[in-house]
């Protein structure tokens, strides 16, 4: 007949135990596993510099008091984040003007809407959403802004392995194409270069175009000089 295991010690209950040379206290918080701790050298082991088992009781007592259990990976709030991404940030010695802009689109923009939010539980629908939202009262030039600030943490949060994925990288930086300014293709954001048009419909306005960059034999011939017209070179009065 199997023998029946040993039972668990209440919560914030601890124990010690000689370990090796060391004393080992275990004891378990009010949620996740049990913690082990070693709490000293042996008095039995080193006379003079050793702790007695009432003394490492002691001390496990206060680490009891103490004790905050670690967090799940991934289980961080933006908020919690941001100190840390600005302390990052400042470490690698930043200029005052590209902190104090840091520090807008964090407190005025981003933390409003993912403050008190998992930075695991922020999906790339949820980013798009808040875009869109910022889009209807601030400019496409000031969200894409605010879009490289948030895109920064995620990543620095993915390199701490606060969490797997930077979802701020799955979204498209917003563009919107003003009046008199000229647009962007759809697939890189490239400028277009404007077409130059000719009233003629037959090519014509591609030869003037080449006959531009081609040398001429001289400068002037006789009284005349060379000039292009409707794509053809001839000569004119001087």
């Amino acid at each position: 007949m199997p023998t029946e295991g040993r039972a668990r010690r209440p919560h914030k209950s601890g124990s010690v135990r000689p370990m090796g040379r060391q004393w080992e206290g275990r004891f378990y918080p009010d949620t996740g596993p049990r913690v082990e701790k070693l709490l000293g050298v042996r008095k039995e082991v080193d006379p003079d510099k050793g702790i007695s088992e009432t003394e490492a009781f002691a001390k496990l007592v206060k680490i009891m008091g103490t004790y905050e259990a670690p967090k799940t990976r991934g289980k961080v709030t933006f908020s919690e984040v941001v100190p840390r991404f600005k302390a990052h940030k400042e470490a690698k010695n930043r200029e005052d003007t590209t902190m104090a802009a840091i520090d807008v689109a964090i407190r005025c923009h981003l933390e409003p809407e993912f403050g008190p939010r998992y930075l695991d539980e922020i999906d790339s629908d949820d980013f798009e959403a808040w875009m869109a939202k910022e889009l209807k009262k601030y400019s496409p030039k000031s969200v894409k802004n605010w879009r490289s600030v948030a895109n920064s943490l995620w990543e620095f949060a993915v390199k701490k392995k606060m969490v797997s994925v930077n979802v701020v990288a799955q979204t498209e930086a917003p563009y919107r194409p003003e009046e008199g300014k000229d647009r962007r293709d759809d697939v890189g954001g490239h400028r277009r270069r404007p077409r130059r048009l000719s009233r003629h419909s037959d090519g014509a306005a591609e030869f003037v175009g080449h006959a531009r960059r081609l040398p001429l034999r001289s400068s002037r011939v006789g009284n005349h000089r060379p000039e292009v017209v409707g794509g053809h070179v001839g000569h004119g009065l001087a």
